[in-house]
C-alpha cells in the first residue's frame, strides 16, 4: 500500500519557473467566475466543497469560465452538470495559475477539460472524482471542428458556443508549466527466495495522486511538465503526458477517452520525473502510456508502468522525445526512505504480463538515449502469455551505464526482457548511429522457465562498444561484465543475436554471449560489421582466469556461478546445447586474452565458428576456441582472404571430451 499522504503546511511558497506563487492551504477555495459566458457559471459555498452550477450548455457541451480556480488542501470543487453532458469545458482567464491540492468531482460520465494558460500546480492531496476522462492543459485555447475557439487568453472575443467536437488544444509561445507533487510509490522487487514465478512489483488498491476512472483517458499537456513524486494512475486507460512551445495538438474523443497527436507542433519542452513518481495504467483491457518531449527524464526511482492482469492483449509505452531520455535509477539513495521497500526499488520503464496473450510493448523514439544509475527498460511476463517488445530507436547514441550497485536494493543499468513461465519473452530491436555498454551496464533477455526467451536485434550504422564491468566481491574475483547477452537459467531456449554495425568493440571484460545454464540450448550469434570485430583486455582489477572478467564473443553452455548453482538447484552440469558464432567482417583482432569461443561444459555439444575476414589477427593470448566436456566438439570454419596472423600465445583451437567422458573434437578448416 501507498503511504498516506502528508499534508502541506498552512503556508507554502513554490517556485513557478521565475515567478513565486504563494499557496495559503487556510485560505476558502477560489473559484470565481468571470461573467464572460452567454449564461456564466455560478458557484457556491457548502461547507469544504464549491458547488458549480450554470454555465452554457450547446447540445452535450458544458462549459465555464473562471476568473480563478484554486483548490486548497481538505477543498473540492464540485461539477454539478446534467447526466446528458458528455464534455465540460472549463477555462481560466485569470493571470495566476490554478493550485490544486484538493478533489476535483463532476456527475456522470463526462469528460472534464481544464484550461489555464498561466500553469497548473497539483499538491500532494488532490486527486479525482469523475466517471470520464481528465485533461489537464496549460493550452492557450480549445480548438473545434467549426473553426470556432473557446479561448482563455482572448475570452472577449468568444463566439456563440458549438455543439460540435472538439479537435484540438491550441498553445502560445512559452506555455505555462504543470507540475504535481505527491509522496511517491512504494513498489519494489520481492524478496529473491519468492521472486521467481512471481511478480516483481506490488500495486496499490487505492494510489494517491490523480486517478481516472476504469477506461478512461488522463491527461496533462502544457509547457515544461514536472512530476515531483506524484503518482498518474489510469486502471486500464489511457495516460498522456505532452510537453509543448506553441503549435496544436490535436485530439479526438472515442468512447474509450481522448487521444492525441503532436503533428502540428513544431517545438516540444522537458518532462521530469523525480522522487519516486509514477506513471501507471495496469489493468485488464488495452491500455496506454504516450509521452511527447523534447527531453525525458526519470530520476531517483520514478517509474513508468503497464501490468496486464487480463486475456486481452495490451497496449504500449511509447515515449517521443526529439532530443534526450534519460533514465536514472536512484543515483543518491540517502534522499529516499529506503525502509519503505523491500530487495529492490523498482524504478525505470516496464511492462509486465500475466495474461495468456501478449503484454504491452515499450517503443522509445529520441535523438539519444541514456540509462545510468541502475536505470531499467524492461519488459516481462509470468504467465503463458508472450511479453511485450522493446524498440529503441536513436538518432545519435544509446548509452547504458552500469555503475556499480550501492546496495543490493539497486539491480545494475540495463534494457531487457525477462520471462518466468511456460510463455515466450519479448524481443528486443534497437537501432541508431552508436551503442555503449559501459561498467556493468546489462543489454539481456533472459529466460527463467521453459518458454523461449527472445532475441535481441541491433543495428547501428557508425558503431558499438561494450567494455568494462563492476566488482560484486573483488575477494573473490567476481565480476558483472558489460553485456549483450541472451541467457537461459532453466529449460527453456536463449534468443538468437544478430548484430549489424561499421565497427564493433569489445574490450576491458566487456562480452556478446548467448547462455545456457541447464537443459535449454543457448541461441547463435551472427555479427556483421563492414570495418572491424575487436576482441581485447579483461575487466580492470580482476586477476586469475575467471571466463567472466575476459572480453569475449561466446555462445556457451556453462554455470560460472556457484551461487546460483544452489540457490536455483540447477543441475551439477548443464544438459542443453551450446550455439553458434558466425562472423563477417573486414578486419577481426583478438588480443591481451581476448576470445571468440563456443563452449559446452556438460553433456551437450558445442557449437560452430564461421568467420569470414580479409585480415584477421591474433596476439597476447588471444583465442579462437571451440570446446566442450562430454558432448561433441565444435568446427572452426576461418576464411581470410589477406592475412592470418597469430603472435604470443594466441591459439585456434578446437577439443572435445575434456571430462574424459568422450565425444570427438571439432574440425579447423582455413
Amino acid at each position: 500500500m501507498l503511504r498516506k499522504a502528508i499534508p502541506i503546511p498552512p503556508k507554502v511558497v513554490l517556485l513557478y519557473g521565475l515567478g513565486v506563487l504563494i499557496f495559503d492551504c487556510k485560505a476558502s477555495a477560489q473559484v470565481v467566475p468571470d461573467n464572460t459566458l452567454p449564461i456564466n457559471s455560478i458557484v457556491n459555498s457548502n461547507d469544504n466543497t464549491l458547488v458549480i452550477n450554470g454555465g452554457t450548455v450547446a447540445g452535450d457541451n458544458l462549459f465555464h469560465s473562471f476568473e480563478q480556480f484554486t483548490i486548497p488542501t481538505g477543498n473540492s470543487s464540485y461539477f454539478n452538470n446534467a447526466s446528458n453532458i458528455q464534455n465540460i469545458f472549463s477555462r481560466v482567464t485569470g493571470l495566476s495559475a490554478s493550485n490544486i491540492d484538493g478533489a476535483i468531482r463532476a456527475n456522470g460520465t463526462a469528460n472534464l477539460f481544464l484550461l489555464n494558460p498561466n500553469g497548473i500546480i497539483f499538491g500532494p492531496n488532490a486527486s479525482l472524482n469523475i466517471g470520464g476522462s481528465f485533461i489537464g492543459s496549460t493550452a492557450d485555447y480549445f480548438q473545434f471542428s467549426d473553426g470556432n475557439k473557446f479561448s482563455a487568453t482572448e475570452p472577449q472575443t468568444t463566439p456563440l458556443l458549438t455543439v460540435n467536437t472538439p479537435i484540438g488544444l491550441g498553445f502560445g509561445l512559452n506555455p505555462g508549466q504543470i507540475s504535481m507533487q505527491g509522496n511517491g510509490h512504494e513498489l519494489g522487487v520481492a524478496d529473491p527466495t519468492t521472486a521467481v514465478g512471481s511478480p516483481l512489483i506490488g500495486s496499490s488498491e487505492s494510489p494517491t495522486g490523480l486517478k481516472t476512472a476504469f477506461g478512461k483517458s488522463l491527461a496533462l499537456i502544457g509547457g515544461r511538465v514536472v512530476l515531483d513524486g506524484g503518482i498518474l494512475t489510469a486502471p486500464s486507460g489511457q495516460i498522456e503526458i505532452g510537453s509543448v512551445d506553441g503549435g496544436i495538438v490535436n485530439l479526438s474523443l472515442t468512447p474509450a477517452g481522448v487521444s492525441f497527436d503532436y503533428n502540428n507542433v513544431n517545438n516540444f519542452r522537458d518532462i521530469q520525473l523525480s522522487k519516486m513518481a509514477l506513471i501507471d495504467a495496469s489493468g485488464i483491457l488495452n491500455s496506454q502510456i504516450n509521452i511527447q518531449s523534447r527531453n525525458l527524464y526519470l530520476n531517483d526511482g520514478s517509474l513508468i508502468l503497464i501490468s496486464n492482469f487480463g486475456d486481452q492483449t495490451l497496449g504500449k509505452i511509447s515515449i517521443d522525445a526529439t532530443e534526450s531520455v534519460v533514465v536514472t535509477g536512484v543515483s543518491d539513495p540517502s534522499s529516499l526512505n529506503l525502509s519503505r521497500f523491500g530487495v529492490s526499488i523498482t524504478k525505470g520503464i516496464l511492462t509486465q504480463n500475466l495474461s495468456t496473450l501478449k503484454g504491452a510493448d515499450i517503443a522509445i523514439s529520441s535523438r539519444n538515449l541514456i540509462i545510468q544509475s541502475n536505470g531499467t527498460i524492461a519488459t516481462t511476463t509470468f504467465s503463458q502469455g508472450r511479453g511485450g517488445d522493446i524498440r529503441v530507436e536513436v538518432l545519435d547514441s544509446l548509452k547504458i551505464m552500469g555503475n556499480p550497485p550501492v546496495n543490493f536494493l539497486f539491480l545494475p543499468s540495463g534494457i531487457g526482457s525477462l520471462v518466468l513461465s511456460s510463455g515466450q519473452g519479448g524481443n528486443i530491436e534497437l537501432s541508431g548511429k552508436n551503442l555503449f555498454i559501459q561498467d556493468g551496464g546489462l543489454l539481456t533477455t533472459q529466460t527463467w522457465g521453459s518458454a523461449k526467451g527472445g532475441g535481441i536485434i541491433g543495428n547501428f550504422s557508425e558503431g558499438m562498444e561494450i567494455s568494462g564491468g563492476f566488482a560484486i566481491d573483488l575477494a573473490s574475483n567476481s565480476f558483472i561484465p558489460s553485456t549483450f547477452g541472451t541467457i537461459s537459467i532453466f529449460n527453456g531456449d536463449t534468443g538468437d543475436i544478430s548484430i549489424n554495425t561499421r565497427q564493433l568493440r569489445i574490450k576491458d571484460g566487456g562480452r556478446i554471449n548467448a547462455t545456457t545454464a541447464a537443459s535449454g540450448r543457448a541461441g547463435s550469434i551472427r555479427i556483421n560489421a563492414t570495418d572491424f570485430v575487436e576482441v581485447t583486455g579483461r575487466i580492470p582489477n580482476s586477476t586469475g582466469n575467471a571466463l567472466y572478467n575476459l572480453s569475449q564473443i561466446v555462445s556457451s553452455a556453462t554455470q560460472n556461478n556457484s551461487y546460483l548453482l544452489q540457490f536455483l538447484n540447477l543441475p551439477n552440469l548443464p544438459q542443453g546445447r551450446a550455439g553458434d558464432v558466425g562472423i563477417d567482417t573486414n578486419n577481426l583482432i583478438v588480443r591481451d586474452e581476448g576470445q571468440i569461443s563456443v563452449i559446452n561444459e556438460g553433456a551437450g555439444d558445442a557449437g560452430e565458428i564461421k568467420i569470414g575476414s580479409s585480415s584477421i589477427f591474433l596476439d597476447t593470448n588471444g583465442s579462437i576456441t571451440a570446446s566442450s566436456q562430454s558432448g561433441q566438439g565444435g568446427n572452426i570454419e576461418i576464411d581470410s582472404s589477406d592475412l592470418l596472423l597469430m603472435r604470443r600465445n594466441s591459439q585456434i583451437s578446437t577439443n572435445a571430451g575434456n571430462a574424459q567422458a568422450g565425444g570427438d573434437g571439432g574440425q579447423i578448416n582455413i
